[in-house]
Order: C-alpha cells, then sequence, then structure tokens
C-alpha cells in the first residue's frame, strides 16, 4: 500500500486526481442509484435551503416531528456498507487531499479550523451533495438539534483554495478527510457512520446527551430558575 502511494505522489497532479477519483466512485455508484430513488432524497429537495456557516435550529414544527423520525432513513443501511468501503481508502484520500490543497499556509488554516469548531456547540463541515451530509443533518434536524453547517463544496472534486486546504488539515489533524466532519463541543465525533458517528451514538444512546452537555439541545426538566442562571454564564 506505502509503495502504491508513492507511486501516486509521483504522478502529474491531474493524472492522479483522475485516479483516485476512479477509485471514489466504486463504492459510491450502487449508493448513487438508491439515493436517487429514496425517499431521503425527495425530502431533501423540499427542506429550504441553508446559507454556508449559518447557525441552525430545529425549533417549532422540526422539533415536534423530531425524534420520532430521527434514525429512520431508508438510506442508512446501504450508507453503512458504502462507509466500510470508504473507510478503506483512508489513506488513499489523505494523499489526495494534500494534492488537491496545493500549497497553502497550514499554521493559517489550522487557526481557522480552531475557531470554527468552537463557533457553535455543534460544528459540521458537509458537501452540499453527499447522501452522508444530508443524513447528517436530517438527523441533527429530527433531534431539533442547534449546529452549524460549513459547506466547503458541493463534492470533493469540486473543491479550491482556502476549503481544499480545510479537508487537507482536517485529515492531517483529526485523520478523516471525508464529509460530513461532525464537532460536538469542540470534539470531533468523527462522521455518519464512524469515528464513532453520529449514528453509532444515535443508537447508543449517547448522542442527545452529548448534544445536551454542548448547549445545542436543552437540558432535561430544567427549572425556570435553571434556565434564567444558565442564560447569565
Amino acid at each position: 500500500q506505502q509503495e502504491w502511494l508513492k507511486s501516486l505522489r509521483s504522478l502529474p497532479c491531474p493524472f492522479a486526481m483522475a485516479s483516485i477519483a476512479r477509485l471514489r466512485l466504486l463504492p459510491l455508484a450502487l449508493l448513487a442509484a438508491l439515493y436517487l430513488g429514496s425517499p431521503s432524497f425527495v425530502t431533501s429537495l423540499r427542506r429550504p435551503a441553508q446559507r454556508e456557516g449559518t447557525a441552525r435550529s430545529a425549533e417549532g414544527d422540526a422539533a415536534a416531528e423530531g425524534n420520532a423520525g430521527a434514525g429512520d432513513s431508508a438510506l442508512l443501511a446501504p450508507l453503512k456498507v458504502a462507509s466500510l468501503g470508504m473507510g478503506l481508502l483512508k489513506p488513499v484520500f489523505a494523499a489526495e487531499a494534500k494534492l488537491q490543497a496545493l500549497a497553502y499556509d497550514e499554521e493559517e488554516i489550522r487557526a481557522k479550523i480552531a475557531a470554527e469548531v468552537k463557533s457553535a456547540p455543534v460544528v459540521v463541515y458537509t458537501y452540499s451533495l453527499s447522501p452522508f451530509c444530508t443524513e447528517a443533518t436530517k438527523l441533527l434536524d429530527a433531534l431539533g438539534a442547534e449546529y452549524k453547517e460549513i459547506q466547503l463544496a458541493p463534492e470533493w472534486f469540486l473543491m479550491l483554495g482556502e476549503n481544499a486546504a480545510k479537508r487537507a488539515e482536517l485529515g492531517v489533524l483529526y485523520g478523516r478527510t471525508s464529509m460530513p466532519h461532525i464537532f460536538i463541543g469542540g470534539e470531533s465525533i468523527g462522521g455518519l457512520m464512524d469515528g464513532p458517528g453520529l449514528v453509532p451514538l444515535y443508537e447508543s444512546g449517547e448522542l442527545q446527551e452529548k448534544l445536551r452537555a454542548a448547549g445545542s439541545l436543552p437540558a432535561v426538566n430544567q427549572d425556570p430558575l435553571s434556565s434564567i442562571m444558565a442564560s447569565l454564564r
């Protein structure tokens, strides 16, 4: 594997990118067909567009519907399978991310990432066209969680400049270049299915606790005086 990566880095950038693109498309080919016909895709078309880098809170009707639909998407099963295949290619993706980012100021990009991951109770780096990212924000919406979504690009191969550098440095700092990359209370919890991942945390019952601890969900049975005191901190 290491020899293969060395030979990949020696290729001219366009050829290396093309080789990696073909590898990425293998686990996603079946997934795309399933996604386009899934209820999740139809739902995502109906959801109002969200602006990059803005805080979001699923209050009102979304919070009322919330927990009943959390984790119930028909797309989660094929995404779990696809996630296993993507995980095997992590070293390839890390090499590709560095190639794509070209030259950049590492300290500057790391400082921006450090500020962003602490800018909201939950921060989610996404691609706007990724089914993994769509399912992650859908789950957070269903739980009524407050979060900030930062869209790096429509997809990985369309990233340029600073956002490509952020992806590369997220890989260096946290060992993850795939999106979504989710932070709760400034701590990386990985993506949708791994690292430990949003869905595994939800299935184990730990997600809501983490969200409450970070201030993304209101505390359970909090009395009025406690609410006032918390708002003054």
